[in-house]
């Protein structure tokens, strides 16, 4: 457990900040009649934290499986939760899943190019 905790401390945040957001009440802002805006949101945190665990493992073969695989499951889990969970103060969407979902698909595509770029 430990060097989980050692191995991937900024994942493990995100992941939290990521809970937290997903059920705390938000407040009214003049971007809610935006179109579409929560999506991308939703997409740019799980991007972010593909990134992240992609960052952070950045040595390991099996990256895919943590750094797209997990947050797609955990993006599920977190809609379920919202649609059944919080008594109608949140709702699950199929389209926060897909936008979430899409951002840590993208994130398992770019990143490399990204840290690339980024190391010449």
């Amino acid at each position: 457990m430990k060097k989980f905790l050692i191995t991937y401390p900024i994942s493990i945040v995100t992941v939290i900040v990521i809970w937290y957001l997903c059920f705390f009440t938000p407040p009214s802002t003049g971007l809610d009649n935006v179109i579409g805006f929560d999506k991308v949101v939703h997409f740019g945190m799980y991007a972010f934290l593909g990134s992240v665990i992609q960052w952070e493992r950045r040595k390991s073969t099996r990256s895919i499986v943590f750094s797209m695989l997990l947050p797609i499951l955990m993006s599920g889990a977190i809609e379920i939760l919202q649609e059944t969970c919080t008594g109608g103060r949140r709702s699950g969407e199929i389209w926060d899943f897909v936008s979430n979902s899409l951002g840590a698909i993208t994130a398992w595509f770019v990143f490399p190019l990204f840290s690339k770029l980024l190391s010449k």
